[in-house]
């Protein structure tokens, strides 16, 4: 809703640079390390539906309209003197005015989870992330930890190509951790396949002798919310923080590290695939694989509900 309207008549008094398309919006976003400042769009229920650019008042200039944004930075000094977000991101006052027609467009990009609006927004992704750890990495000699990842790399194309009937078990990306891997997805269905394909493949190729080294593993699969960033010196190279990234870590610290060829879920994986168990069959069948480990501690003394995957039978009814 609209509370009020500045009316300008001309550039030259808009105390604010105007960016009259998204792409010279994105250059900007990019030169400094903003991100856009949203507000969530609310249902009847108080719920969280979309978010949106704020357009609780507008510019205008001669027959043009504008909407003023803003962006959200990282929140320094005392919390209480600051006006921020729940995230640690802390809303500027507006620095920018772009065309309506180019914040309908941002609106409507805002849709798509892989779009550059939306990765340099304070609107936080929902993304789930398989953790391969591999058991007692730094008691091997650097050569052959060398053969372990080139050995995983095999595995994880196998998997692949061994994958759910109705699932592409397909990673988003796979970032190396030095001892391991964290794979990203954006459906925990694929994820939980994925993870329970993986880990027969390796079992099935240490059994067999058929990698050089033998190893064994332990695997935490989390879904959360994440903010991506750009890594240093690689623009458009997405990285993660936050707690979908950080919970896949604390699952695999509830497993406990004399614990070895097993895979667990978090309770927030559980419920994503139990709300759509009814009309997805691949989420229902995952159900059936699944052991309620109760609740564990991780490192930090938080307690995770954690549930087991039978990833031999999950694996071999996958077909």
């Amino acid at each position: 809703m609209i509370s009020g309207i500045v009316s300008i008549s001309k550039f030259d008094e808009a105390p604010i640079p105007v960016h009259r398309t998204t792409d010279n919006l994105l250059g900007w976003l990019r030169e400094h390390q903003y991100r856009l400042h949203l507000q969530p769009q609310l249902d009847e229920s108080g719920a969280t539906s979309a978010w949106g650019l704020a357009r609780h008042f507008l510019y205008e200039v001669k027959d043009e309209t504008f909407v003023p944004i803003s962006v959200a930075v990282p929140w320094h000094g005392v919390r209480l003197q600051l006006s921020q977000d729940d995230d640690g991101l802390m809303a500027s006052s507006h620095l920018a005015l772009i065309p309506i027609e180019v914040a309908n467009e941002v609106d409507e990009r805002l849709k798509s989870e892989s779009d550059e609006v939306r990765l340099r927004s304070c609107w936080p992704l929902l993304r789930c992330f398989v953790y391969l750890d591999i058991s007692d990495y730094s008691t091997y000699p650097p050569g052959q930890q060398a053969l372990i990842v080139a050995s995983l790399t095999k595995l994880v194309e196998a998997a692949q190509r061994r994958q759910h009937k109705e699932s592409t078990g397909t990673p988003e990306r796979a970032i190396c951790s030095g001892d391991g891997y964290i794979f990203l997805f954006l459906d925990p269905g694929e994820a939980t396949w994925f993870a329970a394909q993986l880990a027969t493949e390796i079992e099935h190729a240490v059994a067999k002798k058929s990698v050089p080294v033998e190893f064994h593993f332990r695997m935490g699969i989390h879904i959360g919310e994440v903010f991506p960033f750009e890594e240093a010196g690689q623009p458009s190279k997405w990285n993660y923080a936050g707690d979908g990234i950080n919970g896949g870590r604390r699952v695999l610290d509830a497993i406990g590290p004399d614990a070895d060829d097993l895979v667990f879920l978090s309770g927030e994986v559980l419920k994503a695939i139990r709300a759509e168990s009814d009309s997805v069959t691949s989420y229902s069948e995952i159900l059936d694989y699944l052991v309620n480990r109760g609740r564990k501690k991780d490192k930090h003394g938080r307690a995770w509900r954690v549930f087991e995957l039978n990833h031999r039978d999950a694996a071999a009814g996958t077909g």
